[in-house]
């Protein structure tokens, strides 16, 4: 049976935990994923370990496929070129697996890096080989992504309790703030504040990776400058100032994002099939819910972000073909969409349960499912005018850029 198989059929353990106190001992053997998720533990300002959970499963599951690519396929034709870069010959020993589950610069929250990245900073091989160039001092890098953190930390202290999801629920709040567009800045800074918490987690997870060496990309060939974006999985300015929902993947939670794209996605709808089916995106989607915990408001952020990347797509090839001033207006409008697409589903993502999830959509009017749906809708009805030049290049792609999978194969070359 395929090590990949096995990996994914043990992920239902994933799911349960023994009982941690009297109280619910006796009532069940385990206590879930579904009531210890670590989104619920984090709203009460509390770090679970379900989150370093979610972490090894991410580990777990990308060395065994990676050891199923390379030490038990012998037709790797039909592999990608993240698929070649990141295949595992031969399995590490049981000090480098547990070295690599339990690195403490990725322990907590990430980020997750395959196997290979770190069998070859442990073997000091390629970009760590004494025979490379030496890196730089990781100090001053270290000390601005920690800085940025402290920002995003302070933001979400002072402001966070300001604007509850709770306020959705609220029938005088409501009835005080009747306006839709108030309603939606409302969701905006909610949404907003609640990132910066992960803002500061990932910042401070990089700057970790950066003074460890893990971080270490090499230097740039284009500018020559020295590159620590290995373990980056954040680019703030990227999420709060997009142009197309399509890049979130790239700029938030990216690492998390990519192991979705090559675990996931592309062993639904291999980029050589041609164009991905939509179903395939739903299933990804849904997989990163399920993920993140069993709580209705994950199931509503992410079922809903699948429509939120297609009517990005949608946008994105009604634009091509624009330029000058034309095609700036639409980036902003296309930008003022994705920022409200965004917030709109965040508000149950942080709500957490159905209830708050629910009124919160629902005090907008589900304005955020109708805009998405009518404009999937309308690229079906009204097809946008297909570019030959880029037709080709653009029928497997998908909402994560295949940048990484790129750079990988350069890192391990």
């Amino acid at each position: 049976m395929r090590c990949s198989t096995l990996a994914c059929a043990d992920l239902p353990t994933f799911f349960l935990h023994a009982p941690t106190d009297a109280q619910h001992a006796p009532r069940s053997p385990t206590r879930s994923h579904v009531r210890t998720a670590s989104g619920a533990a984090w709203k009460e300002g509390n770090i679970d370990y379900t989150g370093t959970l979610m972490v090894f499963v991410l580990k777990f599951v990308s060395t065994a496929m990676d050891y199923t690519d390379g030490g038990l396929k012998t037709d790797t034709a039909t592999l990608t070129a993240y698929q070649q870069a990141a295949r595992l010959t031969a399995l590490p020993s049981v000090l480098e697996f547990l070295g690599y589950v339990f690195f403490p610069c990725t322990l907590l929250a990430g980020p997750w890096m395959p196997m290979a990245d770190y069998l070859a900073y442990a073997r000091r091989t390629g970009v760590w080989s004494p025979t490379a160039k030496k890196p730089p001092s990781a100090m001053l890098p270290a000390l601005q992504r920690c800085t940025l953190g402290l920002v995003c930390a302070g933001i979400h202290a002072v402001y966070a309790p300001q604007v509850p999801e709770t306020a959705f629920l609220d029938a005088s709040w409501l009835q005080k703030h009747r306006s839709t567009l108030f309603r939606l800045v409302y969701m905006w800074a909610m949404g907003f504040t609640a990132r910066c918490k992960y803002y500061f987690a990932w910042t401070w997870a990089h700057a970790s990776c950066m003074t460890s060496g893990l971080s270490w990309t090499g230097y740039d060939p284009s500018t020559g400058r020295a590159d620590w974006s290995r373990a980056s999985n954040i680019d703030v300015l990227g999420v709060e100032l997009a142009t197309s929902a399509a890049t979130f993947p790239a700029t938030w939670n990216t690492r998390t994002g990519l192991w979705l794209r090559h675990y996931c996605y592309e062993r639904l709808a291999p980029p050589h099939r041609g164009r991905a089916p939509f179903w395939a995106l739903l299933v990804t989607q849904a997989l990163s819910g399920i993920w993140h915990g069993v709580q209705p408001g994950y199931a509503l952020f992410f079922i809903g972000s699948s429509f939120m990347f297609h009517a990005s797509k949608v946008m994105f090839r009604y634009q091509r073909g624009l330029t000058g001033l034309a095609l700036t207006a639409s980036n902003v409008v296309h930008g003022i969409i994705a920022a409200f697409h965004l917030n709109y589903l965040a508000a149950p993502f942080i709500a957490i349960t159905l209830p708050a999830g629910w009124a919160s959509m629902k005090a907008v009017g589900f304005a955020g499912h109708i805009s998405m749906v009518g404009i999937c809708i309308l690229g079906a009805v009204i097809p946008p005018p297909r570019d030959k030049k880029t037709a080709s290049a653009t029928s497997g792609a998908s909402p994560v850029p295949a940048a990484g999978g790129r750079k990988l194969s350069k890192k391990l070359a």
